[in-house]
Order: structure tokens, then sequence, then C-alpha cells
């Protein structure tokens, strides 16, 4: 697993956020995403499935070696831990995963 720095947004900010699985050696040369799990966990309330609070299923899609998934909401102070594991076409598994501080905008 890999994991990214922690990023700051404000509760109002909403976008697609990419996970990319396109290094070298993090799937086979012809290989594509067939499977993708996505969840996000409030870290500052014990471990709290936030997964439909801060992610809109609807609006995640993979597209080659990515996986989009669409970041929302969010309570000032909290940091939500949001991860993506996958199965490539050729039985690979990868996950991947990044967190989110939510800051006071301004």
């Amino acid at each position: 697993m890999f994991q990214k720095a922690i990023l700051k947004k404000t509760p109002y900010e909403q976008y697609l956020f990419s996970f990319d699985y396109s290094k070298k050696d993090v799937l086979k040369k012809r290989e594509v995403i067939k499977d993708v799990l996505v969840g996000a966990v409030d870290l500052t309330a014990i471990s709290l499935d936030a997964s439909q609070y801060f992610l809109d299923p609807s609006k995640q899609k993979k597209e080659g070696k990515q996986v989009f998934v669409f970041i929302r909401n969010g309570l000032v102070g909290h940091r939500y831990h949001v991860w993506c594991s996958i199965i490539g076409s050729q039985g690979t598994r990868r996950d991947n995963s990044v967190e989110f501080l939510i800051v006071k905008g301004k």
C-alpha cells in the first residue's frame, strides 16, 4: 500500500480525486482495473465509517489505470482517511489511500 500526504480541504469544496495506478510495477503492462472498492473513515470520530457522507459513489469512475473518487463535505477539524482497493484484469491486487484534514474556509 502506498499513501499520499495529508491534504487540506474546506467543508464546501467538492472535486474528483484521482488514485493513479499507472506507475511502473503497480499493474502489469497490459493490465487494466477490473474491480474497485473505496471507502472513507472519520479518524477524529473513532474511525466512524464516513463513506456516504464524505464520498459520492454516483460520481466515482475508473478510466484505464486510474480511479476517480468524488470528495465532498467534512467537518472542520476532522481527518478523513479515504482508501481505494483494486483488482486488475490479470489478478493483481493493490491498495492506496489518502487523508484529508478539514479546515475553515476563507
